[in-house]
């Protein structure tokens, strides 16, 4: 059998499509993790969580949204760059989730934020 670049194109081809395909399936088992914020404390520095809460104190610093979310406990949350949406959602009382990951500073721990969302 002679391998030409037609076959080699739709082999490609074939084996792109199989490989979507497979994410599709398996990337919602892929989740980050859903915390309670009461749960977080040294052992989760460095992982990735999800946690529900309320904003109290926001705060915009040159690039930086700063807050505390609250539920059962309080933490603070750290979103650096956040999108325009994500400045617009945090005011005092909005229910959000956070998902990011726990870190240390000053030492206190909180969440640097990849999202923020707003729950309704």
């Amino acid at each position: 059998m002679k391998i030409d670049d037609f076959f080699i194109r739709k082999l490609s081809i074939a084996a792109s499509a199989a490989g979507i395909l497979i994410l599709a399936i398996f990337l919602p088992s892929f989740s980050i993790p859903e915390t309670q914020i009461k749960d977080i404390s040294e052992s989760t520095i460095g992982k990735e969580i999800t946690v529900k809460g309320i904003i109290q104190n926001p705060q915009i610093k040159t690039g930086t949204l700063v807050f505390e979310i609250t539920g059962i406990g309080k933490i603070r949350a750290v979103k650096i760059y956040p999108t325009k949406q994500e400045t617009g959602l945090a005011q005092e009382g909005n229910f959000v989730e956070v998902a990011g990951t726990v870190k240390k500073y000053m030492g206190n721990l909180e969440i640097v934020a990849k999202s923020v969302k707003q729950i309704d």
